[in-house]
């Protein structure tokens, strides 16, 4: 990790032979622009002006447009969902309270409350479906702020459990909308 230093007799503005990689004149560090020449750069596409922004009427004619392009773009937003989708696996395969919640008020309560109740009108049932998806997310929140809080304070503590118990506090509160947001679509069925 450390060097030694440069001996006197080599001065300042001169390539060192030994110690922090340089460029040829000694003076800046090799890991700016020559080393990130390899990196993949994703265009942004707000900070380009649309005249910057190849089109047809750029291209020469005949000249076949990138197809694979899109597939550069593709690339880049799978390795970005690459974490979020290993913690809906994790939260699917060892927290059994989203298991819950998932399979019996998404896959068997709604569509149950479908055919019991007759149809409802498509605002109904968006209303239904956001009521289970944030009942869901909550569940997923609360999880996660559990396990970080037992991984940062495994002993026992006022402060951590009334942490713990806010959390699971506002998956009882989406719980309760939920139920508010039925009774409001069944009283009219009924």
């Amino acid at each position: 990790m450390t060097e030694p230093l440069p001996s006197l007799e080599q001065g300042l503005g001169e390539p060192q032979s030994y110690g922090a990689r340089c460029s040829a004149d000694g003076l800046h560090p090799t890991h700016g622009q020559e080393a990130m020449s390899g990196l993949r750069m994703i265009p942004d596409r707000l900070s380009t002006s649309p005249s910057q922004l190849p089109t047809a009427a750029t291209q020469p004619l005949g000249a076949r447009p990138d197809i694979l392009a899109p597939m550069k773009y593709l690339k880049y937003w799978t390795d970005r969902l690459a974490n979020p989708l290993r913690g809906l696996k994790y939260a699917f395969m060892y927290d059994f309270a989203v298991r819950f919640e998932v399979f019996v008020f998404g896959i068997v309560g709604i569509p149950s409350m479908y055919f019991l109740f007759g149809p409802f009108r498509a605002r109904d049932l968006l209303l239904l479906i956001f009521c289970w998806f944030f009942i869901v997310v909550t569940e997923i929140q609360n999880s996660a702020i559990e396990i970080a809080l037992d991984k940062l304070h495994p002993q026992h503590d006022e402060a951590i459990g009334r942490s713990k118990d806010l959390a699971s506090a506002a998956v009882v509160w989406a719980f309760v909308f939920g139920l508010v947001c039925c009774f409001f679509i069944l009283s009219r069925k009924l």
